[in-house]
């Protein structure tokens, strides 16, 4: 699919370029940092394994159904991280401290030993199964995401709004709802624009765009001054 070169080398560098800003740059090193760093990480080495999988292998060869393995192992870990990462901007989870280290990365422990017990299982079963590990992480990180646009909806009218941050979930929102809607009417689009618009490709562009709107989301999550008082408090009290 020569359509998706670009595509998957364009996510490869957001995921990279962007999980390693957070990390590295730490935004002083508020709740979120940890698990949203991860989250593009994974993602850009998702974009990375995509490549050679859909653009430079045979599909359902050996070295395909290998790269095709670690697909879905590294999105599941990215969407796991992306939910963890929602859970931390509504102060479920301190993903600064070592106890929200722990659950984060062995959650992506756990991912991968599933994938690997997989491993033995061959034709529509061994299919089936890594597709089921990876929406099932996906489902989790859009209900996080859904509970996260909720409160930053409730939140409109207090001190702690983050305008910022609702308008780019929402927007992310559309773009995911845009893009599930889009793959699910692939064969019509095909016969418009070929493989131009075939569901590989809208799935990975929209993941794209949606990674960069979470990005925007996190920085504008800490971007309300009531956000700021709330975390003070919150030290003060411990």
């Amino acid at each position: 699919m020569p359509y998706l070169l670009p595509i998957c080398l364009f996510g490869a560098v957001v995921g990279f370029t962007l999980g390693a800003k957070i990390l590295v740059l730490g935004l002083d090193c508020k709740e979120g940092t940890f698990s949203w760093g991860l989250s593009f990480l994974w993602f850009g080495a998702m974009n990375v394994v995509a490549l050679f999988a859909h653009c430079f292998t045979t599909p359902h060869s050996a070295l395909w159904a290998e790269l095709w393995a670690c697909d879905v192992v590294f999105t599941s870990c990215s969407a796991l991280s992306a939910a963890m990462g929602f859970a931390a901007n509504m102060h479920f989870l301190d993903d600064r401290k070592p106890s929200g280290h722990a659950v984060l990365l062995g959650g992506a422990v756990a991912i991968i030993f599933a994938g690997a017990t997989l491993q033995p299982l061959s034709g529509w079963e061994y299919q089936f199964a890594f597709e089921q590990l990876y929406l099932q992480a996906i489902v989790v990180a859009v209900g996080a995401g859904l509970l996260r646009l909720t409160t930053l909806i409730y939140s409109l009218s207090t001190p702690t709004c983050q305008p910022v941050a609702l308008v780019t979930l929402t927007s992310a929102t559309l773009v995911l709802v845009t893009t599930v809607v889009m793959c699910c009417a692939e064969r019509w689009l095909l016969g418009v624009a070929g493989e131009l618009l075939s569901a590989p490709v809208v799935m990975f562009l929209g993941c794209d765009l949606i990674f960069i709107l979470l990005y925007f989301h996190f920085e504008g999550s800490l971007g309300s001054p009531a956000y700021h008082e709330i975390e003070i408090l919150d030290k003060k009290s411990q």
